[in-house]
Formats: C-alpha cells, sequence, structure tokens
C-alpha cells in the first residue's frame, strides 16, 4: 500500500504536468484560430454606375509568435432583423457568370452566362493572418428606391433584383456571423440604410447601436 506522503510526492509533479501540458495545448489552438475584426467599408457613389454596393471590411488580425490561423472557405452570413438569412458574395471573388459572344442577325453580341459552378465559388473566400477582404452586403441600382441583399444567385434573376432579396425604404438591422473550416467568428451588428430618393448613393451602412 502507497503511503500518503509518497503519493504527494509523484502525485503533485504530475498533476502539474498535465495542467501544463493542457494549458499549452489550450495556448496553441488560441494562436492558431482565426481572429476577425469587421468594419464598413468606406462605400461612395460614384454619381454615374449603374449600380452602388456597399460592404463590409473584414480582416484576419495577425497575432502571436504563431502568427494566427488562416480563415479557410470563409462564407459570410447575414441575418436580418425579419429572420432572412443570406450567404452574401465575397467582393473579392469574380461575378458567377462566363461571357459568350455570339451571332445574332449577323451581329456579333456579348452574352454573359450564369454558370452555376461559380455560384458557390464566390461564397468562399481564404483569409491569411493579415489579410484584409470585403464581403457585399447590399446594392442598389440606379432609378430604384429599393435595395437588394447582394447574393451570388442575384445574377440568376433576369432583372438582377430579387424579390427575396429586396429591402425598400427604411433602416435594417443585421447580424454578420462568418465560417470556417473548424469554427466561425463572434456576432457582429449593423444596420442597412436605405433612405428615400433617386440617388442609389443613399444606401450606406451604419453601426448599430
Amino acid at each position: 500500500m502507497i503511503s500518503r506522503p509518497l503519493f504527494g510526492v509523484w502525485a503533485w509533479p504530475l498533476i502539474t504536468a498535465i495542467i501544463g501540458a493542457l494549458f499549452t495545448v489550450f495556448l496553441l489552438y488560441e494562436l492558431q484560430r482565426p481572429k476577425l475584426e469587421v468594419s464598413i467599408a468606406d462605400d461612395h457613389y460614384d454619381g454615374k454606375s449603374e449600380y452602388h454596393f456597399v460592404h463590409l471590411k473584414v480582416k484576419n488580425i495577425a497575432r502571436g509568435f504563431l502568427g494566427g490561423g488562416t480563415a479557410a472557405n470563409c462564407r459570410g452570413k447575414i441575418t436580418l432583423a425579419d429572420g432572412r438569412i443570406f450567404i452574401t458574395k465575397w467582393a473579392t471573388k469574380a461575378n458567377p457568370v462566363r461571357t459568350e459572344i455570339i451571332s445574332h442577325e449577323g451581329t456579333l453580341k456579348r452574352v454573359d452566362i450564369v454558370e452555376p459552378a461559380y455560384i458557390d465559388q464566390a461564397k468562399h473566400e481564404f483569409l491569411r493572418p493579415g489579410d484584409e477582404k470585403s464581403l457585399d452586403v447590399a446594392v442598389r441600382p440606379k432609378g430604384d428606391a429599393s435595395c437588394y441583399i447582394h447574393t451570388p444567385e442575384n445574377f440568376q434573376d433576369p432583372n438582377y433584383k430579387p424579390e427575396a432579396n429586396r429591402l425598400g425604404t427604411g433602416v435594417y438591422s443585421f447580424s454578420a456571423v462568418f465560417e470556417y473550416d473548424g469554427g466561425k467568428s463572434e456576432q457582429f451588428r449593423f444596420k442597412i440604410v436605405n433612405d428615400a430618393g433617386d440617388n442609389p448613393g443613399l444606401l450606406s451602412l451604419s453601426p448599430s447601436t
């Protein structure tokens, strides 16, 4: 039978070593986990474009001697206060269309064809430590008082105005969560402000208060 003093001699160092090892594993996990910082992009309407987009800037903060982790296959999920959920398009990704030149009645015409495979690609990005990329939130066409949450599927609508994504004049609260391989970010809150008028530049984002 092992006496108490002898048990204490070998047990406490072992327990201390286990606790130290667990702390080290936790610390390494934290240092290698992506840390995303989200802010409102400085979007100004140029007065000429057919569409005005508003974006969020997403930065993966580099930290620690390991630098931090990569947010692989990162998707931006936007949830409106009315319960609608959207996976929006990364502004850094190409539009999910391919262009073909066709002959129509002796005239060459450029036609954009939606490519389903590109739709999913436009929803995912890789953010390495130190990377900053922009995520589309909404778009307002010239001559339209409404704006539309901007997902890659918008390109499938003949008028580029899917009714399911439409927001009329008003202020709309939303949350943004970024999901990536092995985890997700905290929840970030903002507002879409779509003021009345004819100017697409009346669409903006603001912090949630």
